[in-house]
């Protein structure tokens, strides 16, 4: 919500307190995590779009975005968050086209179409 009024710091701050806020079950905080790594890389893409002048800023962005969403997926798959890991796929998919990366762009596409 915080992200969609355009809060980048209250989006942040949010994904802070649901990374060290215990949860009662593993099941929950893999959840958790990734979705608090999923705002992160919303926050990211937003940066992203607001500095396409900057080619360093840019390449540095897609690689952190890139992190962020592997390391999401991770979180997905481990509970079988499908929906969200599908997201997580298609993200991928575009940023790994951003960078020219065919092969892993392909690799997550087809992730992506065998969990639509």
């Amino acid at each position: 919500v915080k992200l969609e009024m355009r809060d980048l710091l209250g989006a942040l701050q949010f994904v802070e307190v649901a990374q060290v806020t215990p949860q009662l079950g593993p099941t929950g905080s893999a959840r958790l995590r990734g979705d608090a790594l999923l705002v992160q890389a919303d926050v990211l893409f937003t940066l992203l779009a607001s500095n396409q002048k900057d080619q360093l800023a840019c390449k540095r962005l897609l690689k952190e975005i890139l992190e962020v969403l592997l390391a999401a997926s991770e979180q997905f798959e481990a509970v079988a968050e499908l929906n969200s890991l599908r997201r997580c796929h298609y993200l991928l998919a575009r940023t790994f086209h951003q960078t020219g990366n065919t092969q892993c762009r392909d690799q997550h596409a087809r992730s992506f179409r065998k969990l639509s």
